[in-house]
Order: structure tokens, then C-alpha cells, then sequence
């Protein structure tokens, strides 16, 4: 789970995604979760990912491209966040 001063982050980076459809912000949340132990926190961080990637950010579209090899397996946002075939997830891995 995210500690406290991550949180606080979350919740506005979740505001400004959301209600400014601010592509930048969800990357940030991504960030954020993505190196987190629980597998729920994974998998929403790739979503994160995914919907900055398809708002254009370009930052976001790289590292998209780090974990999937082929652009033709990439899924939306929503195709992934609903799949329930936990197979498919993407493994993250360290980026830093």
C-alpha cells in the first residue's frame, strides 16, 4: 500500500487526471504504484499507463514500450483494467 506522504500525491494526481483529463498525472500515478508489492496496486498502475499513453504522452508511450515488445498486443486502458485472466498482466520490473 502507498505510506502516507505518497498518498497525498495520489489523491491530487488522481484529481488532476480525472477531472482535467491531465495525461501527465496519470504517468505520475504510475509511477507511483507501479514498484508496489500488492498485485491489485500493479495492475491499476498499468492502466495508469496506459490511459497517459493514450492521451499521447510521450514519456508514457515510451515506457509503454518497455513492457509490451509488440504493438499489436497492447490493449486499452479498459481491456486491461477488466481482463480477468491475471496471466496477461504485465510483470513490472525496476525501471530506476
Amino acid at each position: 500500500s502507498l505510506s502516507g506522504h505518497y498518498r497525498e500525491l495520489y489523491y491530487y494526481q488522481q484529481i488532476m487526471a480525472v477531472k482535467y483529463n491531465y495525461p501527465k498525472a496519470y504517468f505520475d500515478m504510475f509511477n507511483l504504484m507501479h514498484l508496489s508489492d500488492n498485485v491489485d496496486l500493479r495492475k491499476l498502475s498499468v492502466y495508469y499507463l496506459l490511459k497517459s499513453c493514450e492521451m499521447g504522452y510521450k514519456r508514457a508511450i515510451y515506457y509503454r514500450s518497455l513492457f509490451f515488445l509488440d504493438e499489436k498486443d497492447i490493449p486499452t486502458a479498459n481491456e486491461y483494467f477488466v481482463e480477468s485472466d491475471t496471466t496477461k498482466f504485465v510483470h513490472l520490473k525496476k525501471m530506476y
